[in-house]
């Protein structure tokens, strides 16, 4: 799904004249803060606009399908990992392919 940013009013200062750090700047501009959406998850920004002031200011970066580049959701250890499943079914696949011993015959050899 392609999300859409309408930016109604694109500023025009340069990122790297404004101080302050890589998620947040300070614009001498306007006098407001500039939020650097790429250096934040997804979910981050959904709560930022949320609780953002009418007139918030943001720094978007796109690529070139001209999707809003945003910070990849940190990895929760207590998560398996997505390859889990089939690490699973190889290991049991390799299981299953072990040579077994001959079981004991049932018949009598008299």
């Amino acid at each position: 799904m392609k999300r859409l940013l309408h930016i109604a009013d694109p500023c025009h200062e340069h990122w790297d004249a404004m101080t302050g750090t890589e998620r947040q700047r300070h614009c001498e501009g306007c006098g407001k803060q500039v939020h650097a959406l790429s250096q934040m998850t997804l979910g981050e920004v959904e709560q930022l606009l949320a609780s953002a002031p009418p007139g918030i200011c943001v720094r978007v970066e796109h690529d070139e399908a001209g999707r809003v580049r945003f910070r990849s959701e940190p990895h929760d250890p207590r998560d398996p990992p997505k390859r889990a499943p089939a690490l699973l079914r190889a290991r049991a696949l390799r299981v299953s392919l072990k040579p077994t011993r001959p079981s004991p015959s049932l018949v009598d050899p008299r």
